[in-house]
C-alpha cells in the first residue's frame, strides 16, 4: 500500500512538474547561449556579465521572489474550489507588482555606481554598467510575466507556462543575437544587447499572455480584468507575510553568490571567468530543481486546501527524491567531462585557456556536491512554502547562507588562501546543513496534520 501512495505521488509530481522542468530548461537555455554569444565578444565581455548577472539577480528575486507566494495562495484557492478567491488573489497581485516595479528599476539604475569603488577592473566596470542599465528594461515586462505564471502553476495549467517559455527564448535569442552583433542594418550593442533583447522579447509575450488567460475557456471564469482592482490591505498584508520571506530569502542566496563574483574579481580575471562558467553550467539543473520544487509546492498546497493530510509527508520525500537523482546525474557529468564544457566558452587559441580549464575543473567537483544538497534544500523549502511555511526557511538561509557559508569561505578562501577553490567549498559546507535543517522539519511539520485528515 505504502509502495502504491508512493508511485502514485511520483507520477502526480511529475505530471506537474514535467512542464515546468521543460520550460524552465528552455529558459535557461536563453541564458546560456547568452553567454556563449558574450563570450565571443572577449573575456571581458564574459567576466563583466558574470558580475551583473550576480548583482541583477540578487536584487531581483528579491521583489520576484515575494510574488511567489501568490501561487501559493491560488493553489490552496483551487484546491478548496474557490474561483472568485483566485480572482481577488490575481487583482490584488497586479496592485502589489506594479507598486514594486518601480523601486526595483531605481535601485538597479543606481547600483553600477558601487562598482567603481571596487578593485574590479575599469574596462569590467564600464561594461558591466552598460548591462545592467540595459536589464532594466526587463522589470516591467519581466514582472507581468511571473504573475501569470504564479496563477498558471498554482490552477496546476504548467503546460501553458512551457509554452510561454517556448514562445519567449527564440525570441530573446534571436533579438539579442541582432542587437549585440548590430545585424540587419541595426547598431551594435554589444554587451547591452541582452538586455535589450529581453526586454523586447519579454514584452512580446507578456501581451500574449495576457490575451491568453482573458480568452482560455477555463481561465476565463476568474474574470481577472472584468473590474479594476481596489486596494485591500488586508489581502496585501497576507501577500506580503508570505511572500516578504520568500523574497528576503532569495535575496539572502543570491547575494552571497553577488558577493562571490565581488570576491573572484580580486583574484582576478581567470576566477571571474571560472566562476561565471560554472555559474553558466549549474544553470540548467537549477531549473530543473526549482520545477521540482515548485510542483511539490503546489502539490503541498493542494492536499492541504483539499485536506488530505496524510499524503504530505510522502509528497515531500518524492520531491526530494527525484531532485537528488537529477543532481548526482548531472554532477557525474561535471566530474567527467569538464574539458568539453569549457570548450564551449574559451577558444583552445585563448592564451588563459589551461589556467582556466584547470580552475574550472576544481570548482566543478565542487559543485558536484553543492547540487545534490541545494536539491535537497530548495524542494524542502518548496514544500514548506505549500504550508505557507516562509520564515523558517528565510531564517534557514540567512544561517547556512552567511552564518555558516560566507564565514567558512572568507575563512578557506582569503585567511587560508584557498581563493576561489575555498570560496565555493565553504558555500557548499553551508548549504549541506541547510538542506538537513529544512528536510527534517518539513517531515515533523507534515507529520503534525496526520491527526487534522478527516
Amino acid at each position: 500500500m505504502k509502495h502504491t501512495i508512493y508511485w502514485r505521488e511520483t507520477k502526480q509530481t511529475l505530471r506537474v512538474a514535467s512542464p515546468l522542468i521543460a520550460a524552465n530548461l528552455v529558459q535557461a537555455s536563453s541564458s546560456f547561449i547568452s553567454t556563449l554569444m558574450l563570450a565571443k565578444l572577449g573575456t571581458d565581455s564574459l567576466a563583466a556579465s558574470g558580475l551583473v548577472s550576480s548583482l541583477y539577480f540578487a536584487l531581483v528575486v528579491v521583489f520576484w521572489g515575494m510574488l511567489s507566494g501568490i501561487s501559493v495562495l491560488v493553489a490552496q484557492a483551487h484546491g478548496a474550489n474557490q474561483p472568485d478567491r483566485i480572482s481577488s488573489i490575481m487583482r490584488q497581485g497586479i496592485l502589489f507588482t506594479s507598486l514594486i516595479s518601480i523601486p526595483m528599476m531605481l535601485i538597479l539604475w543606481f547600483i553600477p555606481r558601487l562598482l567603481k569603488y571596487s578593485t574590479v577592473e575599469p574596462l569590467i566596470v564600464e561594461l558591466a554598467t552598460q548591462y545592467m542599465h540595459a536589464m532594466i528594461w526587463i522589470i516591467i515586462p519581466g514582472s507581468c510575466l511571473v504573475l501569470v505564471e504564479q496563477l498558471l502553476i498554482g490552477i496546476q495549467k504548467s503546460s501553458a507556462v512551457m509554452f510561454l517559455s517556448l514562445l519567449s527564448v527564440p525570441l530573446e535569442i534571436a533579438v539579442s543575437y541582432i542587437l549585440i552583433f548590430g545585424k540587419f542594418g541595426l547598431p551594435k550593442f554589444g554587451i547591452a544587447g541582452i538586455g535589450y533583447g529581453f526586454a523586447l522579447a519579454y514584452a512580446t509575450v507578456s501581451i500574449l499572455a495576457i490575451i491568453y488567460i482573458s480568452w482560455h475557456k477555463h481561465i476565463k471564469q476568474y474574470r481577472i480584468f472584468n473590474q479594476l482592482p481596489r486596494l485591500e490591505f488586508a489581502f496585501l498584508r497576507e501577500v506580503f507575510r508570505i511572500g516578504w520571506p520568500i523574497g528576503a530569502m532569495y535575496g539572502i542566496e543570491v547575494s552571497l553568490f553577488a558577493m562571490l563574483a565581488l570576491f573572484m574579481g580580486k583574484i582576478g580575471a581567470i576566477a571571474l571567468d571560472a566562476h561565471q562558467i560554472v555559474m553558466q553550467f549549474m544553470g540548467p539543473e537549477i531549473m530543473v530543481t526549482f520545477a521540482l520544487m515548485q510542483a511539490t509546492s503546489i502539490r503541498v498546497g493542494h492536499a492541504i486546501g483539499s485536506k488530505n493530510f496524510n499524503n504530505l509527508p510522502c509528497i515531500g520525500q518524492v520531491g526530494m527524491l527525484l531532485a537528488t537523482s537529477v543532481a548526482l546525474l548531472v554532477g557525474m557529468i561535471y566530474c567527467l567531462f569538464p574539458h568539453w564544457l569549457v570548450d564551449l566558452d574559451i577558444s583552445s587559441q585563448q592564451a588563459s585557456r589551461a589556467d582556466i580549464l584547470a580552475l574550472t575543473a576544481k570548482l566543478l567537483t565542487i559543485v558536484a556536491v553543492f547540487q545534490v544538497a541545494e536539491a535537497v534544500r530548495i524542494v524542502a523549502m518548496g514544500a514548506l512554502r505549500g504550508m505557507k511555511d516562509t520564515r523558517f526557511p528565510m531564517f534557514n538561509s540567512l544561517v547556512s547562507f552567511w552564518l555558516i557559508g560566507f564565514s567558512l569561505s572568507y575563512l578557506l578562501g582569503v585567511v587560508f588562501q584557498g581563493q576561489a577553490v575555498g570560496l565555493w567549498l565553504g558555500v557548499t559546507l553551508g548549504i549541506i546543513w541547510g538542506a538537513v535543517v529544512l528536510a527534517v522539519r518539513y517531515q515533523r511539520l507534515a507529520k503534525r496534520y496526520a491527526p487534522l485528515a478527516s
